[in-house]
């Protein structure tokens, strides 16, 4: 006859934190990279702008 073995629950709730943490990994990372990209076009805009702004200043100013 054949044995079942069932793992304890010590390897359980190591392969539920395990699979716990995964998951928030999956979902954290490509929150994080669309923020950082979100704050980098943000920076990146606020500089053109105020270089567009200081362009119109100085064309205004030399009229």
């Amino acid at each position: 006859m054949a044995q079942i073995t069932a793992p304890g629950p010590v390897h359980d709730d190591r392969a539920r934190t395990d699979q716990i943490t995964r998951d928030r990994l999956r979902t954290a990372v490509p929150v994080a990279v669309a923020v950082a990209l979100l704050f980098g076009t943000l920076w990146v805009g606020a500089l053109a702008l105020r270089d567009m702004v200081d362009l119109g200043v100085w064309l205004l100013s030399s009229t």
